[in-house]
């Protein structure tokens, strides 16, 4: 009678299974992170609807859009001439609080007040789900606000302010947003002290961007605004531009500053490469999604914007000498008669 013999798997047996295993890994996990990164894109996607709903809601409820940032305290007839005689700081965004079902949060802070003020500094670190793409890095939980090495008084490092990665659209030019420009160069539907309506979208709501998307380039520990008038007071660890919910104020003043922490503009290119200029970055849409942006357009709709879409970057003096306005510069701009019907 025969011996029955157990034969074992070998080792070159073992081998081949774990290469051919390796191979179907390496072949799925393309697929996978593709799925990975279109689930985070539609997530990004629905966190502008909702933005645009409460926009909507807003403008319905009020017949204005919010103030793009609240620039000057509510009893002033004019607005100021010198940054220190601004006001609370207050953002588009924490003004949508009600819209977005975060009334809690709308009615525990005092808008009466300055953002760096009790209670209003301990709760401006909260962070809101809406106000995050999930594709971005987000390398830290807040921006602190202040140095403490400088002796300010107004720090905000206990803890700082929410971060964001939308931001509205102020315009076509550098500058936009800002209270100190010429009214024909704040063409955008956001800037300081802005109170525009729907109306007033002149190229028309589906062809003009209201709220778009951007990255950080600081490290969060500080706004990184100029603290003196040297050029060694200048807090280099954060930047003035990287985008907070809640709002903006300068830590040297404590005061409204930093409108490009709440806006972005049309005059550069989308995704600009992180070794571009500071003047470059500070003004751009960007996003860490494969090839461009998502944009809220004022008429509620959310559209993919690439990174190739044409981009004079014309200046606002030479659009006013009959310059041309790249696609990107016209559909940021609201009432510059140059409607967009067909754009990628």
């Amino acid at each position: 009678m025969a011996t029955k013999i157990n034969r074992g798997i070998s080792l070159i047996e073992v081998l081949v299974v774990i290469a051919i295993i390796g191979i179907l890994i390496s072949m799925i996990m393309p697929s996978i992170q593709q799925v990975r990164s279109t689930a985070r894109r539609a997530s990004c996607l629905n966190n502008l609807r909702q933005i645009g709903l409460a926009m909507h809601s807003y403008e319905s409820a009020h017949m204005v859009l919010p103030r793009g940032m609240m620039a000057w305290q509510a009893d002033a007839t004019e607005p100021p001439q010198q940054p220190e005689d601004r006001g609370w700081g207050w953002g588009w965004s924490s003004q949508i609080l009600p819209q977005l079902e975060l009334e809690s949060v709308s009615d525990a802070l005092d808008f009466d007040k300055a953002i760096h003020e009790l209670p209003n500094r301990e709760l401006v670190s909260e962070s809101v789900s809406v106000a995050l793409c999930p594709d971005a890095d987000q390398p830290f939980t807040y921006l602190e606000v202040g140095n403490p090495d400088k002796g300010h008084e107004f720090l905000l490092r206990d803890p700082g302010v929410a971060l964001t990665n939308y931001v509205a659209c102020a315009g076509s030019f550098n500058g936009s947003f800002s209270l100190d420009v010429p009214a024909a160069q704040r063409n955008g539907i956001y800037a300081e002290e802005s109170k525009t309506a729907f109306r007033d979208i002149c190229d028309g709501t589906s062809s003009t961007i209201m709220v778009g998307e951007t990255v950080y380039y600081g490290n969060g520990t500080t706004i990184g605004v100029t603290l003196g008038q040297d050029e060694e007071d200048i807090n280099v660890d954060g930047f003035f531009w990287d985008p907070r919910w809640y709002g903006a104020f300068s830590a040297r003043f404590g005061t409204a500053d930093a409108g490009l922490s709440q806006f972005r503009t049309g005059r550069t290119i989308i995704n600009p490469p992180r070794s571009e200029s500071a003047l470059i970055k500070r003004n751009a849409f960007a996003s860490n999604h494969a090839g461009g942006a998502n944009m809220l357009f004022a008429d509620g709709s959310v559209r993919f914007l690439s990174e190739t879409i044409e981009s004079s970057m014309t200046e606002f003096e030479d659009y006013s000498n009959g310059a041309t306005l790249g696609v990107l510069q016209r559909l940021t701009g609201r009432n510059d008669g140059l409607a967009v019907e067909n754009f990628q």
